[in-house]
């Protein structure tokens, strides 16, 4: 089974040419019973070979500087020693190694159930300098590109696609993901490492390793999910499934992204605002009265104090301002009525709105609670099918990338029918448009042989 490793280290001076000969099984390290091949690339001149130049490295390397990184890769266990070594060149030219001096190792691990390589280079490319030179500030200066965040996650998307591309030109039906059992919707636990120390534990005292027990644990809740997972991996096979998956995902989206529209709060009416022209009308007519009874009543104090000479313009000023007193006074009794309807209308209208606002409002919750139920209910439909929404969003994306192809084509067939249906329709109108021509010749050409 093909299992997807992929990792980066970092080494510091002093580290590189005891880690060399660990990779390569020289030394102290050469029983080491693992070793298939090491690969060298880009060594410069003045160092014999890898381990060499990596002991320069650490020779003539600042003290607080790196002499290497390393990627450590996991080859599938079906492949072949020629497979393995095809695959880790394309990875050296994926990860823009093509210049850096290089030492891979290529391990068989143990029982032959671990093939892995471990890939040591250099971040100053290959120059023609002595050893003492070339790790110097003005010698061969390291790329800056290994130094990206970016650039790790790049190689581990590379390894990805190039061990996929080689099953697949093996015939291998598997794949393997640079994302985690959690994004891949894998309902998992990932597979512990139990190591060669833990298994020396176990050996002499069985039940005392901690991490023999963990690896236990843990192979124990994965084999209870099995039954489970079959289903989901036979699923993720099935082409009418998948094309099923992308049109329920896209109706997901589309309830994601529906707006319920809000009703709007309604406006609380007053008296002013709603005051209709007969109240209004009213209304002036009774402020006229209150400005006419506001000049007889200055002139009736002005007859009251001119009435010692004239008493008869005091008795005239009272009578006018009796008689326009009592002739606006239905004016205002009206006024005062309407305006007391008026108002009570004006509370019935505000306190209808607020009812129909808050029925509005209940139907609006409702409908977003019934959309979030919805939108829950399709969620947990998928997820019982495929595991996690990652997982059916991961496979649904790949599934539409091997569609794309086929609509692609669809498109172009489409167009050219449409470009056939246009032709056929300018050729048909041209003749239409030919056919009427001769029949006004014919029209124009023709006379009346009776006499």
């Amino acid at each position: 089974m093909a299992i997807y490793h992929l990792s980066m280290k970092n080494g510091g001076a002093g580290k590189g040419k005891n880690h060399a000969r660990y990779i390569s099984a020289e030394g102290k390290y050469s029983r080491k019973s693992d070793m298939v091949e090491t690969l060298e690339l880009n060594i410069p001149t003045f160092a014999k070979n890898g381990v060499d130049f990596f002991a320069k490295a650490d020779e003539h390397e600042r003290k607080n500087g790196r002499t290497y990184k390393e990627f450590e890769l996991s080859f599938p266990n079906e492949f072949s020693h020629e497979q393995n070594v095809a695959v880790l060149n394309e990875f050296i030219v994926a990860a823009k190694l093509e210049k850096q001096p290089i030492l891979a190792a290529i391990h068989d691990g143990r029982n032959k159930q671990n093939k892995h390589c471990h890939l040591m280079f250099s971040e100053r490319p290959n120059a023609e300098f002595s050893a003492e030179q070339f790790f110097k500030r003005n010698g061969s200066k390291k790329d800056r590109t290994f130094h990206d965040k970016s650039y790790l996650s790049e190689c581990r998307k590379e390894w990805e696609n190039i061990l996929n591309d080689h099953l697949f030109m093996n015939g291998f039906d598997q794949k393997v993901s640079c994302e985690t059992l959690e994004k891949q919707g894998i309902d998992r636990l990932p597979q512990p490492k139990i190591g060669y120390a833990a298994m020396n534990i176990e050996a002499k005292n069985p039940g005392q390793s901690k991490r023999v027990q963990r690896f236990e644990e843990v192979m124990k809740f994965n084999s209870d999910k099995a039954i489970e997972f079959q289903k989901q991996e036979t699923l993720s096979r099935d082409p009418n499934a998948l094309d099923n998956l992308i049109l329920r995902f896209e109706k997901l989206k589309t309830l994601e992204h529906k707006t319920i529209p809000r009703p709007a709060k309604p406006e609380r009416l007053t008296f002013n605002k709603v005051m209709n022209s007969s109240i209004r009308k009213e209304e002036s007519g009774f402020n006229q009265f209150k400005q006419t009874k506001q000049l007889l009543d200055v002139q009736y104090e002005i007859a009251k104090e001119t009435s010692w000479f004239n008493p008869f313009a005091k008795v005239k000023a009272m009578l006018e301002y009796n008689k326009t007193f009592d002739e606006f006074e239905p004016v205002k009794e009206t006024w005062l009525s309407n305006k007391k309807d008026l108002q009570k209308k004006v509370s019935e209208t505000n306190k209808n709105r607020a009812l129909k606002y808050k029925r509005e409002m209940k139907e609006y919750q409702q409908k977003r609670e019934d959309l979030k139920q919805e939108i829950s209910d399709m969620k947990q439909s998928i997820e019982s099918d495929f595991g996690s929404l990652d997982k059916a969003e991961h496979l649904a994306r790949q599934r539409y990338a091997d569609l794309e192809p086929q609509r692609k084509a669809e498109a172009e067939q489409q167009r050219q029918r449409s470009l056939e249906i246009a032709e056929q329709q300018r050729l048909s109108q041209q003749r239409e448009q030919l056919r009427e021509q001769l029949q006004e010749r014919e029209n124009s050409s023709s006379f009346d042989l009776s006499m």
